[in-house]
Parts: structure tokens; sequence; C-alpha cells
């Protein structure tokens, strides 16, 4: 079963984004601040990552950062930017360096499509 880490500070969403991906056969973990993702994230071993920018007590770049300079146990695959901050020039920067895999802007996309783009991306390692 695939693992997807959903990094996501508002309950709401992150329930609805819980629900529909394990309704779909992913096995989920929600994190809601970035300082207890990174620590999760450093473990490596997660199929996908679906990861909000504004964060409590560290942002999704801040996190990006981190994950450049820090050695992983275990590799992680793609990084999914989940955030209505799309204009934001460091968010291009991270999509454009491959750092991300993508940025989806949670404004435009509903559950089912949010769940499209996972399928998309977790196919494709």
């Amino acid at each position: 079963m695939q693992k997807i880490l959903i990094v996501e500070d508002e309950l709401y969403l992150s329930d609805i984004y819980q629900e529909i991906l394990e309704s779909a056969g992913f096995k989920v973990k929600v994190v809601s601040d970035g300082e207890a993702a990174l620590k999760i994230i450093e473990q490596g071993g997660w199929d996908l990552i679906i990861l909000d920018i504004m964060l409590p007590k560290m942002d999704g770049i801040q996190i990006l950062d981190a994950l450049k300079n820090a050695p992983l146990k275990i590799n992680n695959c793609p990084i999914l930017l989940l955030t209505n901050l799309y204009q934001e020039p460091r968010i291009a920067e991270k999509v454009k360096s491959g750092e991300v895999a993508a940025c989806i802007v949670k404004s435009e996309k509903n559950p089912g499509e949010i769940l499209e783009e996972v399928r998309k991306h977790i196919s494709s390692k």
C-alpha cells in the first residue's frame, strides 16, 4: 500500500484529503505543523508528500530548504505543494528547480481533482 503524508494545518481540508485518499486505497498520515512534518519527512519512506506552505512553527518553504541540506535515512518520492500562494516567487523557484513535482492551487481544485493529481504523480515514480 502506497504511503502519503499530508502536511496541512487546516483540519477541515486535511480531513477531506485524508478521507478521499484512504477511500482510493492509500495509507495516509496527517501532520499539522512544520516542525513535526520535517521530523517525519526526514525519516523517509513516503511515496508522496502533500505539503502546504502556510504552517505553524515552520512553513513549507523552510521545510524544503531544510531537506536540501539533510541526508534522509530512506528517500521520499515526489512532493506536491498544495497552497493558495501560487504567485509567491519562492514557490515558482521550487517547482522550476525540481525540488517539488508540482504546485497545486487549493482554491482551484476540488477533492476529486486532488486525487487525480496524486495518482498522476505517485504513479510516475
